[in-house]
């Protein structure tokens, strides 16, 4: 069965070293609720810079489509 969560045991070594470098690490984790913290941080600069907006990174939720960011 698959489902959204954190698994007991660690990702098979043949999965992981396929993988993305920025994904190093995180791969058989699960992430904080509302999205990785890093990406979250980063996201204000980029888009404040790019559309001349304040936002700050406790006004973005990342998530893994839009059911989960309804209440």
């Amino acid at each position: 069965m698959l489902e959204i969560g954190e698994p007991d045991f660690p990702t098979a070594p043949h999965i992981c070293g396929g993988q993305h470098p920025l994904l190093s690490g995180r791969v058989d984790k699960i992430t904080h609720s509302l999205g990785l913290p890093g990406l979250r941080e980063a996201l204000p600069d980029y888009n404040n810079s790019k559309f001349n907006t304040e936002l700050m990174p406790g006004q973005i939720v990342i998530t893994s489509g839009t059911s989960p960011a309804l209440p």
